[in-house]
């Protein structure tokens, strides 16, 4: 696995554990049907002859980061009202607890009238 990067316990990218020879990756999205990321590495540090972003590569980029930036947004919201509906839930239980508790309790003192 020549050429892939590690991270030592410090966290500083070190070369192959092998060989010792930097590395040196890259990332891109993929303009594929996917739209994944593709990593590429290279031991010497030498990457290959890249073209300026073309204006529809930009557009789909574009396009990709405020798909993204939207789904967050609605996840964030969905978060905050999970957790309110949770609370609400929570406080709940603790009152049909305290109800519960105060049942039994009127029931033994009847038992124990009886």
């Amino acid at each position: 696995m020549a050429g892939l990067s590690y991270r030592n316990k410090e966290g500083d990218i070190e070369g192959h554990p092998s060989t010792g020879t930097p590395a040196k990756t890259i990332c891109e999205l993929d303009p594929g049907a996917g739209g994944g990321i593709l990593l590429y590495s290279f031991a010497d540090q030498s990457a290959p002859e890249r073209k300026p972003m073309e204006d529809a590569d930009l557009d789909r980029l574009t396009a990709k980061i405020d798909q993204l930036i939207r789904l967050n947004e609605r996840l964030r919201a969905e978060n905050r009202q999970l957790r309110e509906e949770r609370a609400r839930l929570v406080e709940q239980n603790e009152l049909a607890r305290h109800t519960v508790e105060s049942m039994i309790s009127r029931l033994k003192a009847l038992e124990q009238d009886s």
